[in-house]
């Protein structure tokens, strides 16, 4: 009985050590498997997008925050706060649509008065429906804006030839 106690336990221990080697195996395989190749799906530093000098000429005057006040000509559907734009230094866009936040890049080395915001992110609350058809439509304005006017604190964003986008310059409390 001794010898087949003895045997049962080697067996298990047996088992136990093969399970642990598995285990450990197929967890080092899944960690390599989603460390990416040196360079591939790593994000590097974001570069400086706004070049340093032209942060105080024709591309500073779009850094900093913005609240729309005209979408497609016309006064946008709110239900709390107005749609946002905040632009910097870095290249990073981000705000508020409405009901949820987003945030984006802009593409820069554009001629002056020329623009190109990214497909970025955002989130994905439910709000009213008036209000989410305002959102949609902001968001998708942004992504087609290509050239910008600022006339004292005034930004007026357009997709081609149509003034997409109004804003004024945000006034912090």
């Amino acid at each position: 009985m001794h010898h087949g106690i003895q045997s049962l336990l080697t067996g298990l221990f047996c088992a136990l050590l093969a399970l642990s080697q598995t285990t450990a195996a197929a967890t080092q395989a899944n960690d390599s498997a989603t460390e990416p190749a040196a360079g591939a799906g790593i994000e590097e530093p974001q570069e400086l997008i706004v070049p340093e000098e032209a942060v105080n000429t024709e591309f500073g005057g779009l850094l900093g925050a913005w609240t729309l006040v005209a979408l497609d000509g016309t006064t946008p559907v709110i239900d709390r706060d107005a749609p946002t734009l905040e632009i910097m230094a870095d290249g990073t866009v981000a705000g508020f649509g409405g009901v949820n936040r987003y945030r984006a890049r802009m593409k820069t080395g554009l001629p002056p008065g020329r623009v190109e915001i990214t497909q970025g992110a955002s989130t994905m609350m439910a709000g009213p429906e008036a209000v989410m058809a305002t959102e949609q439509t902001f968001l998708q304005r942004l992504g087609a804006v290509s050239t910008f006017t600022i006339k004292g604190d005034t930004l007026r964003m357009y997709a081609g030839d149509n003034e997409a986008l109004t804003f004024t310059r945000a006034t912090r409390p």
